[in-house]
């Protein structure tokens, strides 16, 4: 696949050993451009390109580390965000995983991160450790 290699290092250690790579069509902060098109895709390790659908979770299973401790929660949901937001250099907004709160409940794991009261984005696992929902929900950029 063309295009840059989507190198991060919270992403390379939930998704250890995959590789990611971008496109990007219009310069950020331009706005949305035409038949525009922002893709980050995995490549399976039979070479065949899997890209990643924000409204897919199961776009961005293969090769997530399963989530079973909090730290593992805490990886998962900052790197799914990483990619979600495909700017592997977090130019604009950086996800931490220390900043990532976890909440264990009885249908597995909520993870947010917050950028103020009205921007928390939200990515779940269930009982399994597996990705069920990414929700990210920034602020404008000014």
């Amino acid at each position: 696949m063309k295009g840059p290699r989507f190198r991060n290092a919270t992403v390379e250690a939930a998704y250890s050993g995959r590789r990611f790579y971008y496109v990007l069509t219009y310069p950020r902060g331009i706005g949305i451009a035409r038949n525009a098109l922002t893709l980050v895709a995995q490549i399976s390790d039979r070479g065949t390109v899997l890209p990643l659908v924000l409204t897919s979770p199961a776009t961005y299973r293969p090769g997530l580390k399963r989530v079973v401790t909090e730290r593992d929660a805490r990886r998962a949901a900052a790197a799914v965000l990483i990619l979600a937001l495909g700017d592997p250099l977090q130019r604009r907004w950086r996800f931490e995983e220390n900043r990532v709160t976890v909440e264990r409940n009885k249908n597995g794991w909520v993870c947010t991160y917050s950028y103020g009261v009205n921007y928390v984005s939200r990515v779940t696992f269930d009982n399994h450790g597996t990705l069920t929902e990414i929700d990210p929900r920034l602020p404008a950029v000014a």
